[in-house]
């Protein structure tokens, strides 16, 4: 396990437009700017900014759960087995399965995140 370090922090990119109005025409979700004057796409320094590669996280934090650890998701029993930290068993797993993929992280030492 690698030790853990913070992860960058990074500006909300927001919609261009989003909360200009009492109505919810306009949405929160990110898309990019297409329009040919808009001042987001041309990155004027008083609108938000844009999504860019200089905002990922390092990459010893990437792909990491918020607790510090790596997870693997495990959907049948042989993936269990090759996990190594923590795992995230798949949602459409039945109980008999799930209960002897349970049987093996305790076998493990393995930290179940969503059990």
């Amino acid at each position: 396990m690698v030790k853990f370090r913070k992860r960058k922090n990074h500006p909300t990119f927001a919609r261009m437009n989003y909360g200009r109005t009492k109505r919810s025409r306009i949405g929160k979700a990110w898309r990019h700017p297409r329009g040919h004057d808009n001042k987001q796409k041309v990155a004027k320094a008083y609108v938000p900014a844009l999504p860019a590669i200089g905002y990922g996280q390092p990459r010893a934090t990437r792909h990491m759960h918020p607790s510090g650890v790596r997870t693997t998701l495990v959907r049948n029993i042989a993936q269990a087995m090759t996990a190594k930290e923590a795992i995230i068993i798949a949602a459409g797993i039945g109980r008999r399965k799930h209960d002897a993929i349970l049987k093996i992280a305790k076998e493990k030492k393995l930290k179940v995140m969503n059990s």
